[in-house]
């Protein structure tokens, strides 16, 4: 399989009247990243609109399936897998789930089988009117895939019902439900007892879009705090456990500059103990990306410009929830352009978080590969961030609207799914990603030449330790030996060396010929590993270099002579001439 290519910079060539020319060109290329973070599309699951996507184990068959909402089809559907990602045509969950927005998919009544949520935003300005609604489709535990035919949980304070989650909120072991509802301007809590659901509080918040649950004041985990955002608004706001069945009506806030979020995680980034706030702020228009940190009071404008829609982090470093804002906001992605959903999972299975996030605009899937917790030492300097730049996963899965996290093939990594819906110019679909094992590749450094047998170098290592002590050989060969050779024929990595970096060294090899410049390339791979077969066969691109000549010739810039150099883009440059 392919990964990601070297580009080589372009060598300027000063032509001048001399005997003889020694030309040196210098290649900078740039740092490319061939990572078992690498995707490989799939097969479409289905070439349906979707609005949301979940994955669990729906039958009885211990493989990860898929469930979409498909919202031009008003239907809740789930695609059985075959254990190595192949999928069914489907079988319906759900009809009629008209303007269906999101679907979350839990073990509500703790019975083993896996239940879906639906969010259905209704019609309630068009004729007939059709309230918004909340409602679980309870999967079957004698017969694990086939679903009830739906319980009304609410329809009353959920017009316009875009969000769910499902937490233990009152410490009863039974899980309850939480909605958010952008029409109705709410957030509900539903408690469940014992299979029966009832409405226990509302929470005013125009414009609600999404929640989730988290323990935001470090007072226990087992009384978790509801987060939520408002769509068009500024604000993310939490809502406090009060650790006896009740919640504090009044939001404290976490922003009110976070416009537009569409999807929040709760992650604790820096290793404090408290849960900070990552937000995908899809609809901001602002022309600057800032981040701001909280030094004795006065907030700190520590780095713009940027795209204006970010993905963004807020460090949770709060005393006093009743007067204290989320004093710092950090900007994780700032080309984020129109992101609907963001995810934290582990793509590299390495225990950091990573972030995997879409844009609407391009039709993209990004991921950002986490570097570890991280804090602030100096408060004159940017906050930390704890991701890696993003990286694309394809440009072609259309205006995605969700995606999932899960091992759908059963190889040990995580994959991911997509939901996209149609357009007038993009189709809808749901697909899966294949997580593929792979290698990160430094540039090349100095030069390859002729004259001087010059030496050019990169450097390889593995991204992710290969599985059940495994070794993995990777070939190493010029496909021209008369231009240039390389210092070894294989590279070899263990449990043991896999992150350490393993230096190739490219000789350039003279001749008498007056052959101009020759291209070149250094092959790597396919793999080998006999235990690892997420290695096994992997194949990175190519390695493509110049041998430049050095024997006589002669050239014409329209009359320049003597001693010249020269600088270009790229970082090469003509030595001196004489």
């Amino acid at each position: 399989m392919k990964k990601s290519a070297f580009s080589k910079g372009k060598a300027l060539h000063l032509h001048v009247i001399i005997p003889v020319l020694l030309i040196v060109s210098f290649f900078t290329m740039k740092s490319v990243l061939i990572a078992g973070t690498d995707f490989t599309a799939q097969p479409e699951i289905s070439g349906e609109s979707a609005y949301c996507v979940a994955t669990a184990k729906i039958n009885n068959d211990d493989y990860v399936d898929i469930v979409a909402a498909l919202n031009e089809k008003k239907q809740i559907v789930w695609y059985k897998n075959d254990g190595d990602g192949n999928f069914d045509a489907g079988t319906i969950v759900a009809s009629d789930t008209d303007n269906i927005q999101f679907i979350h998919v839990d073990d509500v009544n703790n019975d083993g089988a896996p239940d879906v949520l639906a969010a259905l935003y209704g019609r309630p300005s068009s004729a007939p009117v059709v309230p918004g609604k909340i409602i679980l489709y309870q999967n079957n535990p004698a017969n694990k895939g086939t679903f009830s035919s739906g319980t009304v949980i609410d329809q009353t304070d959920c017009n316009g019902a875009k969000g769910i989650y499902t937490a233990d909120l009152d410490n009863d072991t039974d899980i309850d439900i939480i909605s958010a509802s952008y029409l109705s301007g709410k957030v509900a809590w539903y408690e469940q007892d014992n299979g029966s659901f009832t409405k226990r509080d509302t929470f005013s918040f125009p414009k609600a879009t999404c929640v989730i649950t988290t323990d935001i004041d470090g007072d226990s985990d087992l009384w978790p705090d509801i987060v939520a955002s408002s769509g068009s608004g500024d604000k993310i706001v939490w809502f406090k456990n009060n650790k006896d069945g009740t919640f504090t009506n009044s939001a404290y806030t976490i922003s009110n500059t976070a416009a537009g979020s569409t999807a929040l995680i709760a992650l604790d980034l820096n290793d404090d103990g408290k849960k900070d706030i990552i937000s995908a702020s899809g609809d901001n228009g602002d022309s600057e990306a800032m981040f701001y940190t909280n030094e004795n009071g006065e907030k700190i404008s520590l780095e713009g410009p940027g795209a204006g829609k970010n993905i963004e982090w807020y460090l949770n470093s709060i005393s006093d929830p009743a007067s204290d804002v989320f004093p710092e906001k950090k900007i994780i992605a700032p080309d984020a352009d129109r992101t609907s959903s963001v995810l934290a999972t582990l793509i590299n299975e390495d225990a950091q978080p990573d972030l995997v996030f879409n844009s609407i605009t391009d039709g993209s899937l990004y991921y950002c590969i986490g570097k570890g917790h991280g804090t602030q030492p100096d408060p004159n300097k940017p906050p930390y961030n704890p991701f890696e730049a993003p990286k694309l996963i394809t440009d072609d899965v259309g205006s995605v609207k969700s995606v999932a996290s899960a091992d759908i093939d059963g190889d040990g990594d995580r994959d991911l799914v997509s939901a996209s819906y149609r357009t007038s110019s993009r189709q809808g679909m749901v697909k899966w990603f294949k997580n593929v094992s792979g290698y990160i590749i430094t540039p090349i450094t100095g030069n390859t030449t002729e004259q001087n047998e010059g030496t050019a170098t990169f450097t390889v290592r593995l991204d992710t330790q290969p599985k059940d002590n495994a070794t993995v050989t990777l070939p190493v060969e010029s496909n021209d030996t008369s231009e240039g050779t390389v210092s070894a024929p294989k590279l070899v990595f263990t449990a043991s060396n896999w992150e350490t970096p393993q230096t190739v060294t490219v000789t350039g090899v003279n001749d008498s010929d007056d052959d101009s410049d020759q291209t070149y390339k250094i092959i790597l791979g396919p793999a080998s590993s006999l235990l690892d077969l997420n290695y096994n066969g992997t194949d990175p691109d190519d390695i493509t270099l110049e041998n430049i000549d050095n024997d006589d010739e002669y050239f014409t810039d329209g009359g320049a002579s003597g001693t010249n150099t020269g600088g270009g883009g790229g970082g090469c440059f003509i030595n001196t001439v004489k």
